[in-house]
């Protein structure tokens, strides 16, 4: 059903064999490698503590800045930043990583409440159970 129904834009079948941009490619992986580094070390290290942290966190800000600037100027870019330009994709993307801060936080909170406020597992998972509820009769409802 996918071959019969869902086809590619115009667009897109017109560019099958673009050169894949290798500089953008290693913008963005040292950029995520050095700031996913950060986050998984980082507490260990005690954050800006350490030196190698501190040359991490300047590693990912350029390499962030190089990689946004890479993009915007080459003419095959690995990801292609122009589209949000239009306010519909730009208002998508950004509600999106919203929605992904916001739900991010239901990952943390129950570590928080065992680790540093001494709950249970039990009590932890009671304590952030109603946030799940909601979000279970919700989609019911958006559906």
């Amino acid at each position: 059903m996918i071959q019969t129904f869902v086809e590619d834009p115009p667009y897109a079948r017109q560019e099958r064999n673009l050169p894949i941009d290798y500089i953008g490619f290693g913008f963005l992986a040292l950029w995520l490698g050095t700031f996913q580094t950060n986050l998984d070390k980082g507490q260990e290290s005690d954050w800006f503590s350490a030196d190698w942290i501190r040359w991490f966190a300047v590693i990912v800000a350029i390499s962030m800045v190089a990689f946004i600037v890479h993009e915007l100027k080459t003419q095959h870019p690995l990801v292609d930043l122009k589209i949000l330009r239009d306010r519909n994709p730009a208002v998508g993307t950004s509600l999106i990583g919203l929605i992904g801060v916001i739900y991010g936080t239901t990952t943390l909170l129950p570590l928080f409440l065992h680790d540093l406020l001494g709950y249970t597992a039990y009590n932890s998972g009671l304590a952030v159970s109603p946030r799940g509820i909601g979000a279970l009769v919700s989609m019911v409802i958006a559906g």
